[in-house]
């Protein structure tokens, strides 16, 4: 019976050459389209899924509102992870990001490289995040000052292997140049929200540590199984009352949140799955351009209306 469909089919093609090709190559495009599109649409929507803990990890955004200046941000002051980990056990773990001192100077040969992709780290950065280990012990790779991690790419491009780990690289920085490459990873998948070939210790940042007022650092936090992001966020209003406002208070001779807020001031702190802020957030400064949930909905409707012409085709 079906033998006899093929025929049926198959006749009808050969009696109706063009109508045929018209129809079939419709259909082609339009299957071609609508798995493009959808290829798209799932690379968007996997951003950062790839952790092992993701659907535990958060960054914590920032909104400030002084003096009519409305600013939402991605970053937060230094030590406001350690102070979440410290005084709510809800955090399993925490990590910052620091990338505002913007390019490196890395030495191959006899010239200085500038290199772009570089961020200093906590050495907690592996704790949270999860990537492909080459070489060396991520656990402990930055442990130390004067350690960095590089990327397999940038381990070829500077010493064209990726079995590394207790060699050298010069940065053009004046003090400590000299970081021991402690470990290599595999390249950041490209559905990350950020990538980096170089992650230097934390501990040679040079920076001023402390204030809870200037705000520098992307800071993740690692909750702990079962823990309930939302109502975790009420724990911030407790953060500013105890840390922040007596710092605030001396600088902007206020003598009372109340006083702040009245002043029509707002400062406060919320969460954000890792999951979500390639398409979801648009705060600065971001570590990379991100993309539009808007836009996937967008082209996922234009994939299914492709698809649905095509089937009536």
């Amino acid at each position: 019976m079906i033998t006899y469909f093929f025929k049926i089919a198959w006749r009808n093609i050969v009696k109706n050459k063009i109508f045929s090709f018209i129809n079939i190559f419709g259909l082609a495009m339009g299957l071609a389209c609508f798995l493009l599109i959808a290829m798209y649409v799932f690379d968007e929507l996997s951003y950062d899924k790839f952790h092992a803990k993701a659907d535990r990890i958060y960054r914590i955004n920032s909104d400030f509102n002084f003096g009519g200046s409305d600013m939402k941000l991605a970053v937060t002051s230094d030590p406001l992870g350690a102070t979440m980990k410290k005084d709510y056990p809800e955090v399993e773990q925490f990590t910052r990001i620091y990338n505002s001192s913007g390019s490196k100077q890395v030495r191959k040969g006899t010239e200085f490289i500038n290199e772009a992709n570089v961020a200093h780290v906590d050495s907690t950065f592996f704790d949270v995040f999860s990537f492909s280990n080459i070489d060396g012990k991520l656990a402990s790779a930055l442990n130390e000052p004067n350690t960095v991690v590089l990327s397999r790419s940038s381990a070829l491009k500077y010493f064209g292997r990726t079995n590394i780990v207790g060699e050298t690289i010069e940065v053009d920085e004046g003090i400590n140049p000299l970081y021991k490459v402690t470990a290599v990873i595999e390249n950041m998948p490209k559905n990350s929200h950020f990538h980096f070939d170089f992650l230097f210790s934390m501990d040679n940042l040079d920076y001023e540590f402390g204030t809870y007022l200037s705000h520098n650092f992307h800071t993740y936090v690692l909750l702990k199984e079962g823990t309930n992001a939302k109502e975790f966020d009420k724990h911030f209003d407790e953060v500013l009352e105890k840390y922040i406002f007596p710092q605030a208070s001396q600088v902007m001779e206020i003598k009372s949140m109340d006083e702040f807020k009245k002043a029509g001031n707002k400062l406060s702190y919320s969460l954000i799955p890792i999951t979500q802020i390639h398409l979801y957030s648009n705060r600065i400064p971001e570590l990379e351009p991100v993309g539009n949930i808007r836009y996937v909905y967008i082209f996922g409707a234009v994939a299914l209306f492709i698809l649905l012409l095509a089937c009536i085709n």
